[in-house]
């Protein structure tokens, strides 16, 4: 067989999708832990630890300026100058009540759900049990209980004539009250039935209650692995967020500053991802009293440096906060990152834009890409002006304008074969700025976290295969 010379061996990289035989010389049909830049196919270098013994297992990497911030399930860390500091709020977790004052009460969004002899009136701004329920009867709303944690709640019951009245935290009772008064006690979860705080009124009771917080003892979080971590820096301050506690701001950013609940936050609400644009925090789909809004956008008044939004009250109107709906085809918004002087949203089947207009209206929002959408949160990285994606079945570059596929006819039958069906939400996309690649990492079948990448070379368009030892996050370099 005769010898000849391949050159350029980064011009394609690995096209798995073609047939071997009907790809140019220069091209690989398949490969692992190789890349391809300065003419050649190139080996991969291996993996190497840097940080020492880390003190929680981590979801979610960050730098925060000159300090590397690590998240776990319950608590997070900072490094800096190779030590390891917590972080970890040191105050209790925050109101998981929405609208416990009863003023905001809305019958086709029951946040309250109401048993028999209860009703709102908004007016008085209590509930009110009649007596006539003629057996036990509650006053609940999901506030997503976790079994274990202890909570602190309150509650003012007025206008009292009979009965009793037990809260009830994850179906374990506190003590039943039978007169008018506010009633403050602790409740541990022990061995929960449910993720509810209700006030359970016996048959007979009748009364008004208002007033109404719950409230986790414990400083510790309670992230998920599905949903994990996200989060940045904004004007010398951090902001970090699980979407099952309240969202954490780090002010100042110091390793001897710990995190704190987010001021002003609105209390029982808790959102996907928090995001910044311009001096705005934008926080993107909300649960409000367990009722998940996935097509609305919230963004606080605007914040000056160094200090956190002073509202997200959107009926208030000397502030510019406010929410949105992002609704055309009832699909769910999954994640957003600025664009130049746009805020990009992704849904999961579509892309919207944010263009900044001040009030009254603040925003123009209107369809950019109605043909693709977004996997998961921190699946869209953001690389010399263009946004680099995944979604659920392609990875592409979007450019404020178009959605331009990555994958066709190179990776994307490969791509579709390897990613566990499963566990796709825990995938992420990175950036390894130093050899100018996008790293879109996933869990094969049957991983739970995620052991390969495909690495994109913007800088030459090739694309590269890497395992990855299972991890949940990357922190850009």
């Amino acid at each position: 067989m005769p010898l000849f010379t391949v050159s350029q061996l980064d011009q394609f990289g690995i096209i798995s999708d073609k047939p071997a035989h009907t790809l140019p010389a220069n091209a690989f049909s398949g490969g692992i832990n190789v890349k391809f830049t300065g003419g050649a196919a190139r080996k991969v270098q291996g993996y190497q630890a840097v940080l020492g013994t880390l003190s929680t297992a981590p979801n979610f990497l960050r730098y925060m300026y000159d300090q590397l911030c690590y998240c776990g399930a319950a608590a997070v860390y900072t490094v800096k100058n190779g030590t390891h500091y917590e972080i970890t709020r040191t105050n209790s977790g925050a109101n998981m009540v929405y609208d416990g004052g009863m003023n905001d009460y809305d019958s086709t969004k029951p946040w309250w759900t109401l048993g028999n002899g209860w009703s709102i009136n908004t007016g008085t701004c209590k509930a009110h049990c009649s007596g006539s329920q003629g057996a036990v009867s509650r006053l609940s709303q999901n506030v997503n209980v976790i079994q274990g944690r202890s909570y602190l709640v309150s509650f003012t019951i007025s206008n009292y004539s009979a009965g009793s009245l037990t809260p009830k935290v994850g179906g374990v009772a506190g003590t039943a009250r039978s007169a008018n008064g506010t009633f403050t006690e602790t409740i541990t979860a022990t061995a929960i039935t449910d993720t509810l705080l209700a006030l359970e009124a016996n048959a007979t009771f009748a009364g008004d209650v208002t007033s109404i917080t719950c409230s986790q003892t414990q400083s510790a979080y309670n992230a998920s692995a599905n949903l994990g971590w996200n989060g940045d820096a904004l004007g010398g301050v951090g902001y970090l967020n699980n979407g099952i506690d309240a969202p954490q701001m780090w002010n100042p950013l110091s390793q001897s500053t710990r995190l704190d609940n987010l001021a002003q936050w609105p209390p029982g609400t808790t959102i996907r991802s928090l995001r910044f644009f311009k001096s705005f925090l934008i926080g993107i789909f909300p649960t409000k009293g367990g009722i998940a809004f996935p097509q609305v956008i919230k963004w606080s008044h605007p914040t000056e440096p160094g200090q956190v939004p002073v509202s997200w009250d959107v009926g208030d109107a000397s502030k510019l906060a406010g929410e949105t709906v992002i609704d055309e085809t009832g699909s769910a918004l999954v994640e957003g990152l600025p664009l130049r002087d746009q805020f990009i949203a992704y849904k999961d089947d579509q892309i919207w834009s944010l263009t900044y207009v001040g009030p009254p209206y603040i925003w123009k929002v209107a369809p950019v890409v109605k043909s693709v959408g977004l996997l998961a949160t921190n699946c869209v990285a953001m690389v010399e002006g263009q946004h680099y994606c995944m979604s659920r079945d392609d990875l592409y570059m979007f450019d404020g304008h178009n959605a331009t596929s990555l994958l066709t006819g190179r990776n994307r039958a490969w791509l579709e074969e390897k990613i566990d069906p499963d566990n796709g939400q825990r995938a992420f996309v990175s950036v390894n700025r130093n050899e100018r690649e996008v790293w879109f990492c996933f869990p094969e079948r049957s991983s739970s976290w995620c052991s390969m990448a495909l690495t994109y070379n913007y800088a030459h368009n090739t694309w590269g295969i890497r395992e990855l030892p299972n991890v949940s996050s990357m922190s850009e370099v």
